[in-house]
């Protein structure tokens, strides 16, 4: 499993929102597969757990995919909580326009830490060798990360 660290804009964002992005490639032979974790200068971190057969709640043949959030300022006294619009990626390697996406806003807090597509995509879309998908024919697919937070409360 690889991943990219997060980039950032040149140009400053306004302090109420901040920019996460990122890229991992995930192997889908496993019954479940957590990304490496994103974290922007000590504030918050995400990880993407990924299903590939589906979790308990999806169709049978459906990639489950969920975004995580956790606050690495280790404040487990602190509750938090933000708004946050996402996009969710399965990337398409020959053909960009046929990339997945799945586009949310959530309210993410010390109690509700992630939110989940339990039907993110058919996984015989992804596998098959000829959808431009997979990386290397190995099973291998790169699922990205956009996370811009709104608002954010911390008590």
């Amino acid at each position: 499993m690889n991943a990219t660290t997060p980039t950032t804009d040149d140009h400053p964002t306004p302090p109420y929102s901040r920019d996460y992005s990122s890229s991992s490639t995930l192997s889908l032979s496993s019954s479940a597969l957590e990304s490496v974790t994103i974290e922007r200068r000590g504030e918050y971190a995400a990880v993407l757990l990924v299903y590939p057969k589906g979790d308990s709640h999806a169709l049978p043949g459906y990639i489950s995919i969920y975004l995580q959030i956790m606050d690495p300022r280790g404040t487990s006294s602190m509750k938090w909580d933000f708004f946050a619009s996402y996009r969710l990626t399965v990337v398409n390697l020959t053909e960009d326009s046929k990339s997945i996406h799945r586009d949310s806003r959530h309210i993410f807090s010390t109690k509700k830490k992630s939110h989940r597509w339990c039907d993110f995509t058919p996984s015989a879309a992804i596998l098959d060798a000829k959808s431009g998908f997979l990386v290397s024919d190995d099973c291998c697919v790169v699922i990205t990360a956009d996370i811009l937070i709104l608002n954010e409360i911390v008590v």
